[in-house]
């Protein structure tokens, strides 16, 4: 990111957190944060699955899907803050000069991926890791912890079973919109979890990928056959033109088109 748009975001970042203060400091209205796994060390995915089964618990969460994340921060005193940043900017964390825990994101990302930076920003948050971690290691186990929370152990275990040799993409969908999570990151979570093989979490990323990019391929497609049919319909380009972009001839596009406006 250009040292510029950095400087932005910082400047925007204070003004929300200027307001923020002003509008709870005085009415005493914002919760009082408390680290409910300040007594877990993350060296490993045992450690993250303690530290999101305690969480959860503290939180009253159980193993439901999570709930809306701007009001579960806000009730565990943690202020989320969404910037107009540019798309590359992903998140980040830390602390007010009086303690207060915020959470930034943002705001031009999907609901889905918002939540999983949210709850990505919550582990760096909350987490305690042993000194000799790298920056890059941290963030990945963030990222785990983020999935995990999503996607809680027991549920996933009783839903899929311990072990899978095979795995079928209406299981992944099914996990996706119940719990608010991308197959691809289901995939990631059932992995960690020792449930698929890596050959088969590898085997089913390159078919998602493959099948996003061919789906993208024909809604283009779709699109340009829809506005070649109006154009087609309206007259606002001729026969020939239209028999040169290979479509079917004007009279059998108009045929059905006109009919169901008549």
């Amino acid at each position: 990111m250009e040292h510029k748009q950095h400087k932005t975001i910082k400047e925007q970042l204070a003004e929300h957190i200027a307001a923020y203060m002003t509008f709870t400091k005085p009415a005493g209205s914002s919760p009082q944060f408390v680290n409910p796994i300040e007594q877990v060390f993350i060296n490993d995915q045992e450690g993250i699955e303690k530290a999101v089964h305690q969480l959860r618990s503290a939180w009253h969460l159980g193993y439901q899907s999570m709930p809306e994340m701007a009001a579960l921060l806000e009730a565990n005193g943690i202020q989320l803050i969404q910037l107009d940043a540019p798309f590359d900017f992903q998140g980040l964390s830390g602390w007010t000069t009086d303690q207060r825990a915020v959470i930034v994101i943002n705001q031009h990302h999907d609901a889905t991926h918002k939540t999983l930076l949210c709850l990505k920003e919550l582990g760096h948050l909350l987490l305690k890791f042993p000194g000799n971690m790298s920056k890059l290691q941290i963030n990945n186990i963030c990222y785990r912890f983020a999935k995990a929370m999503l996607l809680p152990k027991a549920p996933l275990i009783m839903t899929l079973g311990r072990k899978r040799s095979k795995i079928s993409n209406r299981e992944l969908t099914v996990l996706s919109q119940k719990y608010g999570i991308s197959r691809k990151n289901v995939l990631d979570r059932i992995l960690d979890l020792g449930i698929i093989s890596e050959y088969l979490h590898q085997q089913f990323c390159n078919w998602l990928e493959k099948t996003v990019q061919s789906s993208s391929q024909e809604i283009q497609t779709d699109v340009f056959k829809q506005l070649l049919y109006r154009a087609a319909v309206e007259e606002i380009i001729p026969m020939s033109r239209v028999n040169n972009l290979s479509v079917r001839r004007l009279r059998e596009i108009k045929r059905p088109f006109v009919a169901r406006c008549n």
